[in-house]
């Protein structure tokens, strides 16, 4: 007798713990009254990359997903909103920051935008508002003191938005704007905060602070890499610094990968639940040498950890088979193009 095993519920969002928790019992109930002995496996909460605490009594499998960081895995992905504007894919990643603010309704991830730095001329601190979530505050604080704030109100229609994305399944709006705001920031200041008082989230596509004097004009980019789950780090601003003006923490790399998520999975597993990396991938767009180390770093994670994957896709833009990637030699095998590269490093593990 064969059995047909998937996800109970993909990537489920937008849930809290103890409705998440009562709607897979029941599911688990109906399916055991069937088949008692069949292998059940729950997506994570938070499209997966949560664990989830509150099924361990049910006796079933967990799956989380490999895609981490998003603007790598789906970089100009065509069902990704605003993928066309995150930055070429690097790894491992030096950004500073991961271009999303929260507010206090997601609590495990809201925090300020912290910038340390002691300017002694005035500037201006540029920002580029990518996608907005429902209506929101959002603030931008000097040396502990509120200098401007701007509410977004995405709705229906024309507005100061480029495009209108209603998302019924929780009825808000999250538009993108993709609009560039100013903030004054005046001489001897010593810390900039942006943050969101009230609403829900929001991204960026830019941040830079501007001088512009009789003598010369100059505009500092603050490197980002939308990546969404994380609180923001302290940035320290240093406009003398010619090599690098922002620093940060550490970079994007297989140990913050383990750090920042997988590590959470490994220990259920060692709790005596199921674990499996359910999907993981990188679409055809990001580089092909790009995607070959990141899934080396994922690759040796998952083998430390002795927890299963698979692979999205075997055929199509993700895998080793027709991935229409412009930057691979293919081989012949069978009538298909076999990325024999991505093949070999994966057969390694």
């Amino acid at each position: 007798m064969g059995w047909l095993c998937f996800n109970l519920i993909n990537e489920p969002a937008g849930v809290d713990a103890k409705t998440h928790a009562r709607v897979i019992e029941l599911l688990v109930k109906a399916i055991r009254r069937e088949s008692p002995q069949r292998l059940i496996i729950a997506d994570g909460r938070d499209y997966a990359s949560t664990v989830c605490a509150e099924l361990k009594r049910l006796n079933i499998a967990q799956a989380t997903r490999g895609y981490r960081p998003m603007p790598l895995t789906h970089y100009r992905a065509s069902w990704v909103a605003n993928s066309d504007s995150f930055s070429i894919p690097e790894w491992p990643i030096l950004a500073t920051w991961q271009g999303y603010l929260y507010s206090k309704a997601k609590p495990e991830f809201s925090s300020p935008l912290i910038i340390e730095t002691h300017l002694k001329k005035p500037a201006k601190l540029k920002i580029k508002v990518a996608t907005v979530s429902g209506p929101n505050k959002l603030c931008c604080r000097v040396d502990g003191k509120i200098i401007w704030q701007q509410t977004f109100n995405p709705g229906p229609g024309q507005g100061p938005w480029q495009t209108v994305v209603h998302q019924p399944q929780w009825g808000i709006y999250q538009n993108i704007y993709n609009k560039d705001y100013f903030i004054d920031i005046p001489a001897n200041t010593k810390t900039i905060e942006l943050l969101l008082e009230s609403g829900d989230w929001m991204n960026f596509n830019g941040l830079s602070i501007m001088y512009s004097d009789k003598e010369v004009s100059q505009e500092h980019k603050l490197k980002i890499q939308p990546q969404w789950g994380f609180k923001c780090p302290i940035i320290k601003y240093d406009p003398a610094n010619n090599i690098s003006h922002f620093a940060g923490p550490a970079p994007v790399d297989g140990q913050s990968l383990w750090d920042d998520h997988l590590k959470a999975w490994y220990d259920l597993s060692r709790e005596k639940t199921g674990v499996i990396v359910g999907e993981w991938g990188c679409h055809n767009k990001t580089p092909h040498d790009v995607t070959l180390r990141w899934m080396e770093d994922n690759l040796k994670n998952y083998a430390k950890a002795k927890i299963g994957w698979a692979l999205w896709n075997f055929k199509g833009s993700f895998g080793i088979i027709d991935s229409e990637r412009k930057d691979v030699q293919y081989e012949d095998f069978h009538g298909h193009q076999l990325d024999r590269k991505m093949l070999e490093l994966l057969q390694k593990y």
